[in-house]
């Protein structure tokens, strides 16, 4: 009985190890897919802003509006294209500022 136990432990730990191994390998992957998802969300806000201050510099006729918002979506574009290609322009600050 004492040897099967053993067996199965040695089983185990082996098993343990290989599924470890897998596990952080996904968790890799899934970091690296993450970053760019990162830069999609910040492309979606800054290009959301874009087409609300848009709206508001078409009421108030202030040209430093629209100066910001074409910034801003600029900004969102640049992102978002760096994303599709692959490219990590990932911020930290803007991150932290969006939420």
């Amino acid at each position: 009985m004492i040897k099967t136990y053993e067996e199965q432990i040695a089983r185990y730990e082996k098993e343990k190890n290989e599924i470890s191994a897998e596990a952080k390998g996904y968790q890799k992957q899934y970091d690296d897919i993450n970053l760019f998802d990162d830069q999609f969300d910040m492309t979606d806000a800054l290009l959301t802003i874009a087409i609300a201050m848009l709206g508001i510099t078409s009421l108030t006729q202030k040209k430093w509006l629209l100066y910001f918002s074409g910034i801003a979506s600029l900004t969102g574009i640049i992102l978002g294209l760096a994303a599709f290609m692959k490219i990590s322009l990932h911020s930290d600050f803007i991150s932290k500022i969006l939420g």
